[in-house]
């Protein structure tokens, strides 16, 4: 049930981010949903479940992007397994954890693949640095605010098909 439960998460969040129109005023970033999945597995579940979401949400990406094939993959993978190992390091509580290793999440993934596609791969790009520079920070405070959103959402629906048990609170006598 975990693997049908990320393949759903994952194709609707990648499906409502290609959907999801870009905001102007935030230089035409979109909404990095397909991150936020990433995140949630590098947060709370396996490394296992962790890479394969990277790998199907970043050829997801790359098919409807015109980036060569893997780059996406390559880059969201290198992300999650930093979050994956840094997870119990960072004493924060969970939601905010989860905005700031969404918006650092998304930071290093739109940065990366600037540098990708225009240092290796020889694809020019029509604006400039300062741009690019906005559209990174925008994509990194765009994830900040989607990530603990995501986390939770497919926290609730793990709880309810039973991949998660809900710890029971601790009362106070």
């Amino acid at each position: 049930m975990n693997i049908g439960v990320l393949f759903f998460t994952l194709m609707t969040s990648l499906v409502l981010q290609g959907l999801l129109p870009g905001f102007a005023i935030f230089a035409g970033v979109k909404f990095p949903l397909g991150i936020g999945v990433v995140v949630y597995y590098a947060l709370y579940r396996s490394k296992f479940l962790m890479v394969f979401s990277a790998f199907l949400s970043g050829l997801f990406l790359d098919g409807l992007s015109l980036a060569p094939m893997g780059i996406s993959s390559f880059c969201l993978i290198l992300i999650g397994l930093f979050v994956f190992y840094r997870r119990e390091v960072l004493f924060l509580p969970k939601g905010l954890a989860a905005a700031f290793f969404g918006a650092m999440s998304c930071i290093y993934y739109a940065a990366g693949l600037f540098l990708f596609l225009t240092l290796y791969s020889g694809v020019t790009t029509d604006f400039s640095l300062g741009r690019a520079v906005s559209k990174i920070l925008f994509t990194g405070f765009l994830g900040a605010l989607t990530c603990p959103l995501i986390c939770r959402l497919i926290k609730r629906l793990d709880q309810l098909v039973g991949n998660v048990v809900v710890e029971p609170e601790n009362e106070k006598s």
